[in-house]
């Protein structure tokens, strides 16, 4: 029986290689090839830098700027609640319609910039319309418009226009909060026929948008708001 062969060494080994490694680069020298570089992966501090920006931009764009126009617009409302019996009866009402001229005019020039803080500076900017229109009735022993048929179409005007800004944005938060508000107008209303009657096209527009967009959770969100408003119209 003849002997095996010896295994090459581990440094005959690196020579072989070294050995092709030599005739390829030649090969592509001649060839006029360009040898193509190896993938830097990402290091670890620019992937840990990105992931603090995306969430310092996720903190600052959603929730802070959130939280922040929430408590501004709560803020003002509850200022034009207060009876201010030393101002003209219109007064704290046109600067009411004055702050919501300034907030619809900052939402639409951050609209592309600043997304999320349009479209809340927008939600935050119905909600004061609303207050500020209600306002011009309530909230004080001198209202400056006493005709109660003329506040509750204005208030309805003013839902309604929300109701179409919801629908163009596709935004089911901002339908939930205005029909909130209608079924509101309906008790302000108090009459029998006033509260049936818009109880009745808030429950169609609940159902046509529920349907249209498919927000199962708006349809069980209206449904809520419908069996409560009807509780504490008879109660």
């Amino acid at each position: 029986m003849g002997t095996p062969p010896e295994s090459p060494s581990s440094e005959q080994i690196l020579d072989i290689l070294r050995t092709l490694e030599n005739r390829i680069a030649r090969i592509e020298s001649r060839l006029e090839l360009e040898t193509p570089e190896a993938p830097h992966p990402a290091s670890a501090p620019a992937v840990a830098a990105e992931d603090d920006e995306e969430l310092e931009l996720q903190l600052g764009q959603n929730w802070f700027a959130k939280a922040g126009i929430v408590g501004v617009a709560l803020g003002i409302a509850f200022l034009l609640t207060l009876p201010y019996s030393t101002l003209p009866s219109y007064l704290p009402s046109l600067f009411g319609y004055v702050l919501v001229g300034g907030i619809f005019f900052l939402s639409h020039y951050w609209k592309e910039s600043f997304q999320q803080v349009s479209r809340y500076l927008l939600g935050g900017g119905l909600l004061l319309l609303y207050f500020t229109t209600l306002r011009l009735s309530h909230f004080t022993p001198e209202p400056a418009l006493s005709n109660t048929t003329i506040e509750l179409a204005l208030l309805l005007i003013v839902v309604s226009g929300n109701l179409v800004v919801a629908y163009r944005r596709q935004s089911m938060y901002l339908a939930g909060f205005t029909l909130t508000l209608g079924f509101l107008t309906a008790l302000i209303g108090g009459q029998t026929y006033f509260v049936l009657a818009v109880m009745t096209v808030l429950a169609i527009k609940i159902a046509y948008l529920s349907w249209k967009f498919r927000w199962n959770a708006l349809l069980a969100y209206g449904m809520f708001l419908t069996y409560l408003t009807h509780f504490i119209w008879t109660a």
